[in-house]
C-alpha cells in the first residue's frame, strides 16, 4: 500500500518532516526549500526558505525544538527557528548562519538525538560538528578532518549523542567521537566507554590502543574519546562510493549502502563483524532501520527494498562453530502491476507495425513504453522513517513523494 504525492515536476532532492509529520520541507533541486502543511488529504504551501545561494543539498528537522537546519552547494548552513514577525505579525521563519569555515560544498546535515548540536559532511574532506555557543549567541563548528581523504556523502548519529557515522568516496565508513565539553555531560563519556563500539573498536584503525580499548588504562581512553573527531573505529569493506550510512534504533549495529550495488551492516556486539551483500540491482543511495532486524534501501532501481540481517540460533555451538549472521533481501516493496506486455509480445508488436511501415504508430509504441512499473519513474533520492510508524517515505527525481506501508510480519 502506497500514498503517493506528486509536488513537482523537477527532481526532490531532500526532504524533511516535522515531529508531528504533518509538515514537510521539500527542497525541488535548488536553492529553494519548500514548506508544506497537510490540511485533510492534501497538502498546502506554507512558506518557502529562500536564504541560500546555491543548490540546497540536505534538510533536517528536529522534532522536539521544531528547528530546522539545511546546508547547500554555497557552503552554507542555516538554522530556522519560527518567530513572530514585528511588522506584520505573522509567524515566520527566521534563519541563523552557521559558521561552518568550509572552501566546498555542504552535502548533508544531520542533528543530533538530543538536538543540542548538528553534524555537516562537506566535500571539503571533512565533517563539521556544530553547536550553539550562548556567550556569543551563534552556532560555531568543530572540524573532524584525519583520517578522511575525500568527500564526505552521508552522516548518521548514534543514539548516544556521541557517536557519528560517517561515509565518504574514500570507499570507506568511518565512527568518531564528537564528544564536545560545552555541551555533552561527563557521564556520556562513561556511558561511551562501557559501549560495545568502544570496546570491540579495531585498534589498527583507532586512536586508542587495546589496553585503552580493555579499560586498562582509563585515563588514555577517557583523554581520547574526550577530543573531539576521535577514530573509533573505520570499516573498508566498501567497494565503491558510500552513499548513506545508517545506525539501527538501539544502536548495536551499522548499516551503509555503496555504489557497488552492495549493502553492509556491521554489528558492535559480535566483535565489529562486518556482513556484505552484493546485489543485482542498480546502486542504492539511501537506507533506513525500520527495526532492530530490518532495513530499507532503495535508489536507482526507483523501488525500495526489503533486506534483514539476522544472527542464527548458536545455542550448543562452540565459539569456532559459531555462525556468521545472514543479511538477504526479502522483497520490494513497490506491489505495482507489471505491465501486461513483457519482452517478446513487444517485440512482436513493433515487428508487425515494422511489415506494415506504420510509423507513426510505432513512434507511439516506444513513447508509451517508457513508462516505468515502478511507482517512482525516477531515482529515489532519500528515503526515511514515517511518522516513526511502520511506514517509510521516499522522495525522488520524479517529483514524487510516496509512503509505504510496511508488513509487521515480514520485519
Amino acid at each position: 500500500m502506497a500514498e503517493i504525492n506528486q509536488f513537482f515536476l523537477e527532481p526532490i532532492t531532500c526532504y524533511a518532516q516535522s515531529g508531528s509529520a504533518d509538515k514537510l520541507a521539500l527542497s525541488p533541486n535548488n536553492n529553494l526549500v519548500h514548506i508544506y502543511r497537510q490540511q485533510d488529504s492534501s497538502w498546502i504551501e506554507e512558506s518557502v526558505l529562500s536564504q541560500h545561494d546555491l543548490r540546497v543539498t540536505s534538510i533536517d528537522w528536529a522534532p522536539k525544538t521544531n528547528r530546522i537546519v539545511t546546508c547547500s552547494a554555497d557552503r552554507n548552513a542555516y538554522v530556522w527557528v519560527q518567530s513572530t514577525d514585528n511588522d506584520t505579525k505573522e509567524i515566520v521563519w527566521k534563519p541563523t548562519l552557521v559558521l561552518l569555515r568550509i572552501n566546498r560544498a555542504a552535502t548533508s546535515v544531520k542533528w543530533s538525538p538530543k538536538e543540542d548540536k548538528f553534524a555537516v559532511g562537506t566535500a571539503a574532506k571533512l565533517v563539521c560538528v556544530c553547536y550553539f555557543e550562548s556567550a556569543n549567541d551563534w552556532w560555531v563548528s568543530r572540524h573532524i578532518k584525519k583520517p578522511i581523504k575525500s568527500t564526505v556523502t552521508c552522516i548518521d548519529w548514534h543514539p548516544n549523542n556521541i557517536l557519528l557515522s560517517c561515509g565518504s568516496t574514500d570507499y570507506k565508513c568511518r565512527v568518531f567521537s564528537t564528544f564536545i565539553k560545552e555541551v555533552d555531560q561527563k557521564s556520556d563519556l562513561t556511558n561511551l566507554k562501557s559501549s560495545t563500539w568502544f570496546k570491540n573498536a579495531n585498534s589498527n584503525t583507532s586512536d586508542f590502543n587495546d589496553n585503552a580499548a580493555n579499560n586498562d588504562n582509563t585515563t588514555t581512553a577517557t583523554t581520547t574519546l574526550s577530543t573531539t573527531g576521535a577514530l573509533i573505529n573505520e570499516f573498508s569493506n566498501s567497494g565503491a562510493w558510500v552513499h548513506d550510512v545508517a545506525f539501527s534504533p538501539n544502536g548495536s549495529k551499522l548499516a551503509w549502502v555503496s555504489h557497488d550495488s552492495s549493502i553492509s551492516v556491521v554489528d558492535s556486539n559480535q566483535s565489529m563483524l562486518v556482513v556484505t551483500l552484493k546485489t543485482r540491482y542498480l546502486p542504492f543511495l539511501s537506507c533506513v532501520w525500520v527495526s532492530e532486524n530490518s532495513i530499507v534501501a532503495a535508489g536507482h532501481d526507483c523501488c525500495p527494498m526489503l533486506f534483514n540481517h539476522q544472527h542464527p540460533n548458536q545455542n550448543g555451538k562452540t565459539e569456532q562453530q559459531q555462525i556468521q549472521p545472514v543479511l538477504k533481501f526479502i522483497g520490494r516493496l513497490d506491489r505495482s502491476q507489471k505491465r501486461t506486455e513483457d519482452g517478446q509480445s513487444a517485440m512482436r508488436k513493433f515487428r508487425d507495425l515494422d511489415a506494415k511501415a506504420d510509423h507513426s504508430q510505432t513512434n507511439s509504441v516506444s513513447s508509451g513504453d517508457s513508462c516505468l512499473s515502478t511507482i517512482h519513474q525516477n531515482t529515489i533520492g532519500q528515503i526515511g522513517l514515517y511518522s516513526k510508524s511502520k511506514s517509510v517515505a521516499t522522495v525522488g527525481l520524479d517529483g514524487k513523494f510516496v509512503v509505504w506501508s510496511l508488513d509487521p510480519s515480514v520485519l
